[in-house]
């Protein structure tokens, strides 16, 4: 069954509709929640120093990075911010319009899951998957 894409009704920008999106999936936190979360995870953290001054690391900088943050600076044209929170846009694999999928802190992960597989029928794990990348993302989650 193909996910239903977001469509956006007029009068209500594509930043706007996204960041609502993202909220629906953790009904249980607000925007704010969202990017405490993002700004007190440690990858997310590390990655952030860099991305908020448009400066990539170097060499030597690169060298003491986590694979998770190394993941994301090979990302970095893919990376938008929309009302202060970090997203990674993507294309469905299906093809048609872009997505924007939430960088995911880690202490959010089993509960994303959990919540999709719930709130969906208790799908299989393919499908559940599938959802989860419909909405999220966090490094490394393709290997």
């Amino acid at each position: 069954t193909p996910v239903p894409v977001l469509r956006v009704p007029r009068g209500i920008d594509l930043a706007q509709q996204t960041i609502q999106a993202a909220v629906s999936v953790f009904p249980s936190y607000s925007h704010d929640d969202l990017k405490a979360l993002q700004e007190a995870d440690p990858t997310l953290n590390t990655f952030m120093g860099f991305w908020k001054t448009q400066k990539r690391p170097d060499r030597a900088e690169r060298a003491s990075l986590s694979p998770q943050v190394l993941e994301l600076c090979r990302l970095w044209s893919k990376v938008v911010q929309l009302n202060g929170l970090l997203y990674r846009q993507a294309q469905r694999p299906e093809g048609g319009e872009d997505i924007n999928q939430l960088l995911l802190p880690e202490t959010l992960k089993v509960e994303v899951m959990k919540q999709l597989h719930e709130y969906h029928g208790h799908q299989g794990v393919e499908r559940t998957t599938e959802l989860i990348r419909e909405q999220c993302y966090w490094p490394l989650m393709l290997s």
